[in-house]
This record gives structure tokens, sequence and C-alpha cells, in this order.
């Protein structure tokens, strides 16, 4: 039997993508390779993390096969993040620090190994309250890439919550 019935895979390009200080042009705020890892581990056990500061939680794991790896352009990472049942269907982002942003976007790329998979997005900046920038976001399966219509908040601990939503679909987040 199959690990994981479906693949969901969910990119990230530039994860927390695009603010504005003073400047016209967009800036990355924070950006984040999954590093690459040699087995399956969890978030919050996991060390190999690009992005300084920042902390990972939830019941996700992080993985590194080959075939997870995101087809569109800029995408170069060799590990994931990956969501995959009830019991492994969380990543909590925290400590992304967005003071002194304004229009602040979350752009990334995302798939599936069925339309049946679905994943929420929310922020916080406390910790215990989100909002959701979507819900329920289905996935074809080829490659889409999506900037959420909402503009972040700025907050010296913005946090961004990844729901697996459907029972015994997976998917991945990459860069």
């Amino acid at each position: 039997m199959k690990h994981f019935k479906q693949l969901f895979v969910f990119a990230l390009l530039a994860f927390l993508g695009f603010g504005q200080m003073w400047a016209t042009d967009p800036v990355t705020i924070y950006s984040e390779t999954f590093g690459s890892p040699s087995s399956n581990t969890n978030v919050s056990s996991f060390s190999g993390w690009s992005a300084a500061g920042i902390t990972y939680s939830g019941s996700a794991k992080v993985g590194s096969t080959s075939g997870n790896v995101c087809g569109l352009s800029g995408s170069s990472s060799s590990g994931y993040v990956y969501m995959s049942s009830a019991s492994i269907k969380e990543l909590i982002i925290s400590g992304i620090n967005t003071t002194g942003y304004t229009n602040i976007s979350l752009s990334y790329n995302y798939k599936g190994g069925s339309t049946s998979a679905k994943f929420t997005v929310a922020y916080s900046t406390d910790g215990t309250n989100y909002t959701n920038l979507s819900s329920n976001n289905s996935c074809k399966t080829t490659w889409q890439s999506k900037t959420e219509a909402t503009s972040l908040p700025a907050a010296s601990n913005l946090r961004i919550k990844i729901t697996n939503t459907a029972t015994n679909y997976e998917y991945i987040l990459t860069t």
C-alpha cells in the first residue's frame, strides 16, 4: 500500500514575498529553501533551514524526494515540507518581521496529485488568532502559481499557518 494516497505539492516562490518600504520595486522579506534533508523529519526537529531567525512548528515533515521539486521557473530546492494526513497536517512559520513594510503579499506555487487535495493559508500577528488568506484551495495536477489577494499586516512576528484540510491527501511545500 502506498504511504500517501495523493500528492499535493505546494511550492513557495519567495514565500513571504514582496513587501515595500520606500521603494517602488518589490523586495523579498522572507524566503526558505527547505534545505536538503536526508530523511523524513518533523519540522520542529529539522535544523537545515536556510532562513535565519525563523521558527517552524506543527506536525508537518521535511523530506527530499526528487520527484517533488517544483517544475516552475525559479524553483530550485531539493528539500520540501509535506502534510499528508490528519496527524501530519500543519506547518506554522513564526518570526517573520514585516515591520515598516506595506503592500505585503504572499506568493507560492502548488500542485496536487488529485483535485481532492485542499489546503488553507492563514496569518497571525499574535500566534492565537489567525485570519484566513484563502481556504479550501483546490488543486490541479499541474503546477500553479498564486498570490494571495489580501495584503498582510506589518508585524514584528508575523506567522503563516498552512493546513491540510483534506484527510489523506498530501501536499508539499518546496521552492
